[in-house]
């Protein structure tokens, strides 16, 4: 989702990400990628993103 939070938006190019064992279709997964992406939304997944990062890379450090 790292794509995404950096402005792509194109829901056939995000469904084309799919990992192989999911079964739906990039048709099915791209209309449901398909809609509005609230602003506030899209910045609190980038600060949960952030956070995930430094404290892998906190935990890396300590071990």
């Amino acid at each position: 989702m790292v794509i995404w939070t950096e402005g792509e938006r194109n829901p056939l190019t995000l469904a084309a990400l799919k990992d192989g064992r999911i079964k739906a279709s990039i048709e099915d997964i791209a209309a449901a990628l398909t809609g509005d992406y609230r602003r506030e939304l899209i910045f609190m997944y980038r600060s949960i993103l952030l956070m995930n990062r430094v404290t892998i890379e906190e935990n890396r450090a300590a071990n």
